[in-house]
């Protein structure tokens, strides 16, 4: 990709390559799940003790209430392992009190979720502080984005926090016509797996005609789904 925005840069001069800082704040979240690996494991095993294990959830509910269930790390969902890590470190001494409550016996899964939560390094592990390698991994991965800081000086010329832009050459209308620029690539990317449920197979009387009706159906889906968001949020 990299490689790729030089080249065009040759035939054109103006072209601006921000790649997707989403992208690369997953890459910083994917650096401090490395850093735990034992707390790793132990998520791994208090997953699989709860998986599908209804009277085992039901132990847990009666033990705890107004607890909900440890989050499950999603490997396509980015940043759950970190939420996951959160929970597991605020609520260490109720899960570990409703996993030891079970019989080891019963599971595999149970038995290693013990010996894991009964470490004491384990504790020390989730709580560890890592602001030294993450802080590293993001200076990195800002760094190797090629035109963003560039970006970031178009971006204050625009909201009038600057008034000129050294090392910037640039029209006035092209400078305009980046204030929507978009610094990251999600919202293409849910478009190729609406595509991917559209484009299938399974559709053998699809019409061109209503494609784009579907289209608008599911960004409007979007919209409702972020504002749905939004209003959680307030």
């Amino acid at each position: 990709m990299l490689r790729a925005g030089k080249n065009l840069k040759k035939t054109y001069p103006e072209l601006m390559h921000v790649t997707c800082l989403a992208h690369g704040l997953n890459r910083v979240a994917e650096t401090i799940k490395d850093l735990f690996p034992l707390s790793n494991r132990m998520m791994a095993s208090v997953k699989a003790v709860f998986k599908k294990a209804p009277s085992r959830i039901v132990k847990y509910k009666d033990l705890h209430p107004n607890l909900a269930l440890p989050p499950e790390p999603i490997q396509t969902r980015w940043g759950t392992w970190l939420v996951a890590a959160d929970f597991y470190a605020e609520h260490f001494d109720a899960i570990k009190s409703v996993v030891d409550s079970l019989d080891k016996s019963d599971a595999a899964s149970i038995k290693n979720a013990q010996n894991l939560l009964g470490m004491q390094s384990l504790r020390m592990n989730l709580c560890a502080s890592v602001h030294k390698s993450v802080k590293e991994k993001l200076a990195s991965v800002i760094d190797k984005n090629p035109d963003y800081q560039k970006l970031v000086k178009v971006s204050k010329v625009i909201n009038g926090e600057s008034s000129g832009v050294h090392g910037v050459n640039l029209r006035p209308d092209i400078l305009a016509a980046l204030k929507f620029c978009p610094i990251t690539s999600v919202e293409v990317e849910r478009s190729f797996s609406m595509e991917k449920a559209i484009l299938t197979d399974r559709r053998h009387r699809f019409l061109m005609e209503n494609l784009e009706k579907v289209v608008v159906c599911h960004y409007e889906l979007s919209l409702s789904d972020d504002l749905i968001d939004l209003f959680e949020e307030d």
